[in-house]
């Protein structure tokens, strides 16, 4: 694999994932690396990078000045592998994005990252992007890990996603996001911490921390069994105007957290997020309307993702209603929402009315033939929609003719999803 280096020295992005590779093999790539000047992408995912390997990897690294990326996940890697690593990040101002996840960094590791971290103190080059899911990080490892991130001036995006940190762990964090102005993207999805972790980093926000923080990902970690929290967390909107990206996926935030959610997206003095991600929160038909209504007054959410809850016809009748207004959303979806024919009427008027919306997925619903005649109505005026999925909706040839007859009329739709209904499979391949 390293003649690929060594016969081709513009190559900029090797992709070496799932390979076999291991030992010798591993320091003869490094020792190719250290002397090329082009690569700026290496992908080893997937191999066996040992502790020797990583050593030569640290060798590279110091003296290679054109690498940016380094793909090291599923590697095998353990604490020591990660200390040697972590000398690296001192001495390679090129290198910005540095994947460790699905290794064992332990609390060795985090300690040595944490010490690299504050070396990176008043730089304004050198990493900016560091990925540690699935790395066994529990409370004591991310103390460490949060001694390095306060005073950090350099990284952009963590991703902690997959690991126990727990609501000790999160507070740990939220500590620290006090004290940082750099972070932007920050990823604590499935970290089994529930409302009082949610809290402590509401607090952060609320106080000025993560001034920076426009991408936050809590999804999976059941904050919906406190509704307080997702109060606090909205609330917190209002001191920080930062954050722009949301996603709480599988809260089991239900009609209480929607509740919560709407007055946010609702109030008077306005909400920053331009992305929300809500999909597989059990939200019922209250929780939709309670969502629909205060999208109709929002002028700022871009992309709402509901997919998976239960808003069925109430609520999609109520987004559709929302939506002939909103000039702000570009993407919708209400996929798996138990939404039938009756749903969708709403929203032939809708796609008349609305010169916004761009992408729309109503995949997995029951829409049926006559479903599919309603929106067919609205497509054949819409001038707006570029994407539409209407995927698994048992729309049989009656409906596949209503809307290929709409879409004659159309010139704007660029992706229409049909797969799985029951029309004939050849004409639904010509519709698409």
């Amino acid at each position: 694999m390293a003649d690929e280096l060594e016969e081709d020295d513009e190559l900029e992005e090797l992709d070496l994932d799932n390979n076999g590779l291991k030992g010798l093999q591993i320091i003869e790539l490094a020792r190719a690396m250290a002397q090329h000047k082009a690569l700026k992408e290496l992908h080893l995912s997937r191999n066996e990078v040992n502790v020797a390997g990583a050593e030569a990897l640290v060798n590279a690294l110091g003296k290679n000045k054109t690498l940016t990326y380094l793909g090291l996940q599923s590697c095998g890697i353990r604490e020591e592998g990660t200390q040697r690593l972590a000398v690296a990040l001192g001495s390679n101002r090129t290198l910005q994005t540095l994947a460790l996840s699905h290794n064992v960094v332990g609390l060795e590791g985090a300690i040595a990252l944490a010490e690299a971290l504050r070396g990176l103190d008043n730089l304004r080059s050198g990493l900016r992007r560091l990925e540690l899911a699935s790395a066994g990080l529990r409370f004591e490892a991310v103390s460490a890990l949060m001694s390095g991130l306060a005073g950090n001036a350099s990284l952009r995006a963590l991703v902690l996603r997959d690991n126990p940190l727990g609501d000790e762990g999160v507070g740990e964090l939220a500590a620290a996001l006090q004290h940082n102005t750099s972070l932007q993207e920050l990823d604590l999805a499935r970290c089994a911490f529930h409302s009082s972790g949610c809290e402590r980093l509401a607090a952060a926000l609320r106080s000025g921390g993560a001034a920076s923080l426009a991408s936050l990902a809590l999804g999976g970690n059941s904050l919906g069994s406190s509704p307080g929290a997702v109060e606090a967390l909205m609330s917190a909107l209002d001191q920080n105007s930062a954050l722009r990206e949301l996603d709480l996926t599988s809260n089991d935030l239900g009609d209480a957290g929607a509740a919560a959610l709407a007055a946010a997206l609702g109030a008077p003095s306005g909400c920053p997020l331009r992305e929300l991600a809500l999909a597989r929160n059990g939200i019922g038909e209250a929780g939709g309307e309670r969502l629909a209504a205060a999208v109709a007054k929002n002028l700022s959410l871009q992309v709402l993702l509901l997919g998976e809850n239960r808003i069925s016809d109430r609520g999609a009748t109520a987004f559709a209603v929302a939506l002939q207004t909103n000039k702000a959303l570009r993407e919708v979806e209400l996929s798996k929402n138990d939404v039938t024919c009756i749903g969708t009427k709403a929203f032939a008027l809708c796609l008349i009315l609305n010169a916004s919306l761009e992408a729309l997925s109503l995949c997995g619903n029951r829409l049926e033939d006559w479903g599919a005649s309603e929106l067919a109505l609205g497509l054949a005026q819409n001038r707006r929609l570029a994407k539409l999925d209407l995927a698994h909706n048992s729309i049989g040839n009656e409906g596949l003719g209503k809307l290929a007859a709409a879409l004659a009329k159309n010139s704007k739709l660029k992706e229409l999803t049909m797969e799985g209904n029951a029309a004939d499979p050849e004409a639904i391949a010509t519709l698409e």
